[in-house]
């Protein structure tokens, strides 16, 4: 099992789902009814992922039936600090990105199909954490 927090890393996924629905459901975490503990989600389980902070999660499905990788990253947090190393605007046959930053996934599993869905490791990717405070008058 993963145990690769790694601050200033985003590990990415690209997938093709065929519904934002099915997205949510694969993403989503049980929890019991009488307590605190989680089950992991279909995601976590199919690529074996432990020890991470759920809340540095970002995923999305864009409805557009051709995309470039930057196309599903817009509106990443952090985005300015790596889009340089996404310098290929060439079409993907992809229309789902996943991303757990502050993680880098060493890549036990390249491939998961679910109900129909399919997703694979992409990379992982250095960034850096930046923030506005300019709103505050900082």
């Amino acid at each position: 099992m993963s145990k690769n927090n790694t601050e200033g890393s985003v590990a990415i996924w690209l997938g093709t789902f065929k519904t934002e629905e099915e997205l949510f459901q694969y993403m989503k975490i049980h929890y019991e009814h009488d307590d605190e503990r989680s089950i992991d989600s279909q995601f976590e389980k199919d690529f074996g992922l432990e020890y991470y902070d759920r809340d540095l999660v970002e995923f999305s499905r864009n409805a557009n039936e051709e995309n470039t990788l930057k196309d599903l990253l817009k509106g990443a947090s952090y985005l300015e600090s790596y889009i340089e190393s996404i310098d290929d605007d060439a079409p993907v046959e992809h229309n789902v990105i996943i991303r757990i930053y502050d993680y880098e996934y060493a890549g036990e599993r390249a491939a998961a199909e679910w109900e129909g869905n399919s997703l694979s490791f992409f990379r992982n990717i250095e960034y850096t954490k930046s923030v506005d405070l300019s709103w505050m008058g900082l």
